[in-house]
């Protein structure tokens, strides 16, 4: 017997409201922190806060170029760009960054590729992201200024192994009861995707360098913000707290890391000799910045997206 057809119409004309009231439930719900933010930079220097919005809109040029270079058809990158600002928002609903990887497989099913080919570009990009972030935080944990703490480090190289542990079970058992024909061929496939991608210099040029500035400007992000606060912290410093604060707030899978990402990023910043007051302040200031001024933005964004039928 077969089963009945799924109706999807209903929820294809509620998906475009659904976005605005997400992002009033999100704004309602987060309201003494937007609160907190806009009191901590009532008295910034907006020269840099100018400077903190530019490197925070550039991330999204950073995930247009790397999942274009992940792609081995050709792309229009003013759409990519488009679904990046999108997924921007939908990463704030969902959790873990699964908003990002839904909406870009959207995108690339939409231009044509098939439902395996548009997997693997998306785990070619995401691969890409963990790979460069991984030997980001592994070069500069040995440059590390002092007093970060033993315990610190330890503690860092302990999230990352669970998170590869994690990644590596969750293939292995959702793979578990598949044929060993079937995976293999989906493992051929997505070889051949990346070698496809190593042998073309533009595209390996896009994937890297779109994946190492993502954590770059969020770096400087943070930078800009704490010179707006006129509060003093080594760039080292600066990098390896966000590097070790993701890492570790990537293992709790919260939408838009709320509250993993916080804690982990002001536990890092007086890890590296911030105090505790300044750093919240810049934490509290770089969620303002990074979440809640581009909020209303991104979901408008979805919604014209999702009328267009892009995504």
């Amino acid at each position: 017997m077969l089963a009945a057809r799924v109706n999807w119409l209903p929820l294809r004309r509620a998906l475009p409201w659904l976005a605005p009231i997400a992002a009033g439930a999100l704004l309602v719900a987060h309201r003494s922190t937007m609160d907190a933010g806009a009191d901590a930079l009532r008295h910034a220097d907006w020269e840099w806060l100018v400077a903190a919005m530019i490197a925070m809109s550039a991330t999204w040029f950073a995930a247009a170029c790397s999942q274009v270079g992940a792609t081995t058809t050709v792309i229009p990158l003013p759409r990519v760009l488009a679904v990046q600002v999108a997924a921007s928002f939908v990463n704030h609903v969902l959790p873990a960054g699964a908003g990002s990887v839904a909406v870009n497989l959207r995108m690339l099913r939409r231009l044509g590729l098939g439902a395996g080919s548009a997997r693997v570009a998306v785990a070619i990009n995401t691969g890409a992201g963990i790979v460069i972030h991984v030997a980001a935080l592994a070069v500069l944990l040995p440059l590390a200024p002092l007093p970060i703490s033993r315990w610190w480090l330890l503690g860092t190289a302990a999230a990352l192994s669970a998170a590869t542990v994690i990644v590596v079970g969750g293939v292995v058992v959702m793979h578990r009861y598949a044929p060993a024909r079937r995976l293999g061929l989906r493992l051929v496939a997505a070889v051949r995707a990346g070698a496809g991608v190593l042998r073309d210099p533009r595209r390996l040029a896009l994937l890297l360098v779109g994946s190492a500035a993502i954590p770059a400007l969020h770096i400087a992000v943070l930078l800009a913000v704490a010179n707006s606060l006129h509060i003093a912290a080594p760039a080292l410093s600066i990098a390896i707290a966000y590097l070790g604060a993701s890492a570790v707030a990537a293992l709790v899978p919260s939408p838009g890391a709320f509250g993993s990402l916080d804690i982990a990023l002001v536990a890092a910043l007086v890890a590296v000799g911030s105090s505790l007051p300044a750093a919240v302040a810049v934490v509290v200031a770089y969620r303002l910045l990074t979440v809640w001024l581009p909020l209303l933005p991104a979901a408008a964004t979805t919604v014209i997206l999702l009328r267009r039928r892009v995504v």
